[in-house]
C-alpha cells in the first residue's frame, strides 16, 4: 500500500493496510513516518522524489512482503489500536491527576 500524501497528520489508511498484514510505503512527511515505525512493515519515500517513489514501488511490487514483514506490519497497527490508545490516556490521564492533587495545597487560595 502507498500513500504518497505529504500533509497527513496521522496516516489512518497506513495502520488499517498494516492491520491487514501489508507493509506499506509513506512520505517523509508529517505524521507518516510516525504511524510507520522502523522495520520491514515499511518505508518512507522523499516526497519530492519521483524517481526514489518510482524505485520503492518497483520494488515493492517484485515480489510479496516476507512473513516477517506481515507480522511487523500487525504488530504495528497493533500498538495503534483503540485499545492500546485507550490504555495510554488512562495512563496519560492518571499521571496529569497524580500531577494535579500532589500540587495542590488543599487551602482555600485566596
Amino acid at each position: 500500500m502507498a500513500l504518497p500524501a505529504v500533509r497527513e497528520p496521522f496516516g489512518l489508511v497506513l495502520s488499517e493496510a498494516m492491520a491487514c498484514g501489508t507493509p506499506v510505503l509513506g512520505a517523509d512527511a508529517d505524521g507518516i513516518p510516525e504511524v510507520i515505525g522502523g522495520g520491514p512493515q515499511g518505508q518512507t519515500v522523499d516526497p519530492d522524489d519521483r524517481s526514489a517513489w518510482i524505485a520503492a514501488l518497483k520494488e515493492t511490487l517484485a515480489a510479496p512482503p516476507s512473513n516477517e514483514a506481515a507480522a511487523r506490519a500487525r504488530a504495528r497497527a497493533e500498538e495503534m489500536s483503540l485499545a492500546e490508545c485507550v490504555t495510554e490516556y488512562e495512563a496519560l490521564y492518571g499521571r496529569l491527576l497524580g500531577v494535579a492533587q500532589s500540587g495542590s495545597s488543599g487551602g482555600g487560595g485566596s
